[in-house]
């Protein structure tokens, strides 16, 4: 034959009992789409500062021609700059699609104020069936513009008009977040109220607990509900039906919650199958766009090596790296974090990009434990060196709720907390244009 099929079963063990058979089964090919573009410039939110010269506007685009199916030399692409009314202000073609290929644009004939789209149309040559459609939000603004957090042309994070590098951390709960505020070692609290998020779209008390760390100068992330059309957060499953659904529920939880004054971003997913779900977690991104311009979406990356290398730019503003790399098993090795931030740098250039700093023992994975101070200070140098723009850790509540096997949580925190404070010293420096 000329074909195999590699067949994969994931289950829970604990779960399984007997002999498990199959009957009827059915072997279907999936045919993914063969497009994923990246918005080069503007290189922050689509935002478009004053007017600008040819290449201002740049995307490229991936185009995948080797599965087999689709052919590039039967392809062209059209790419052009639409309004809400699908009117077509500036379009270019080409009758020659390679694997990557960038188009620019300039934005001087944009009328100042607006809101547009960039479209690239994957078309058919021979058919003119379009293949396969992706668009970019642009916004034209005035020269001095700002957003509440912004990104510079030098990769560093503007908060309020100054330059930051944030340490951030997940928690879970209120009084752990209070903890963390007294330490002092910590800037922005994301996936601040886990388990609780769905509620934020109607219930005012969760805005009365931000009021403490606002005073103590500590910015939080609010957790958007996780949007996938699936049963594993049936909460938000069985009320959302239908896309207007999920776009009303998005909109309610922003209303309610983006004039917060130390909201720094909406955190969107965590560590999601970018095959399965990239479109539709890039499609509520758009929704939190239209609806607050001012702060960006952040997100969980467990693989950048994915055959879509343009996927997770369109999932979120700025990329969150998830390496495991301190877990004693001999497949995963503590380069792992600079080898996935050259990766994002590679794949989504002028992204904003940060390291998630993690490698903790759980009790259901027993071979994982907690960086030592080494381990530690080796992975957030590396995310330094790699040009990060800010580094996250799991935080207090977790180690201390979970301590390594072989040292007590204090230590470990104690060592973490050190780090951090180093790289808080170091701020001056990693913030400087000199």
């Amino acid at each position: 034959p000329d074909k195999f099929f590699i067949l994969n079963f994931g289950g829970y063990i604990k779960n399984i009992t007997g002999t498990v058979y199959f009957d009827d089964m059915k072997i279907s090919i999936v045919r993914f789409d063969p497009m994923d573009t990246v918005l080069m410039t503007p290189n922050y939110k689509g935002i478009i500062k004053g007017d600008g010269g040819v290449g201002d506007i740049a995307l490229r685009a991936y185009i995948n021609g080797g599965n087999g199916y689709y052919n590039l030399n039967n392809m062209k692409v059209i790419n052009r700059i639409t309004d809400d009314d699908h009117k077509v202000y500036l379009e270019s073609e080409s009758e020659t699609v390679t694997e990557v290929l960038d188009v620019y644009f300039s934005s001087d004939t944009l009328p100042m104020g607006g809101d547009f789209y960039l479209e690239t149309i994957l078309v058919d040559k021979t058919t003119g069936e379009e293949i396969q459609k992706k668009e970019w939000m642009l916004h034209k603004r005035e020269a001095d513009f700002t957003t509440t957090v912004d990104y510079d042309k030098y990769g560093r994070i503007i908060y309020k008009g100054e330059p930051v590098f944030p340490l951030s951390t997940y928690n879970s709960t209120h009084s752990n977040a209070l903890d963390l505020i007294k330490m002092g070692c910590m800037d922005n609290m994301t996936n601040y109220g886990i388990g609780w998020y769905y509620s934020w779209g109607e219930n005012e008390s969760y805005r009365n607990i931000t009021e403490e760390m606002q005073k103590n100068g500590m910015t939080i992330s609010l957790t958007i509900p996780d949007m996938r059309m699936d049963t594993t957060f049936k909460e938000v499953f069985n009320v959302c039906k239908d896309q207007n659904d999920r776009r009303s529920l998005v909109k309610k939880i922003l209303d309610n919650m983006k004039d917060l004054p130390n909201l720094y971003t909406y955190y969107l997913f965590d560590e999601q199958n970018p095959m399965r779900y990239g479109d539709e977690l890039g499609w509520i991104r758009k929704v939190i766009e239209s609806e607050d311009l001012n702060h960006p979406t952040t997100c969980a990356i467990a693989d950048p090596f994915t055959t879509r290398p343009g996927v997770h730019a369109e999932m979120s503003d700025f990329l969150g790296y998830d390496a495991y790399p301190v877990t004693g098993r001999p497949d995963q090795d503590i380069s792992l974090v600079s080898d996935f931030l050259e990766t994002a740098q590679k794949n989504n250039p002028n992204r904003p990009y940060y390291a998630i700093l993690q490698a903790f023992y759980y009790d259901g994975r027993k071979d994982e434990r907690a960086p030592n101070k080494i381990e530690f200070r080796n992975m957030a140098f590396q995310a330094l060196c790699e040009k990060a723009a800010m580094i996250e850790t799991y935080g207090y509540y977790y180690i201390k709720g979970m301590p390594s096997p072989d040292r007590p949580w204090q230590e470990t925190w104690a060592d973490y907390e050190c780090v951090l404070n180093e790289i808080k010293y170091l701020k001056p420096i990693l913030l400087s244009t000199d």
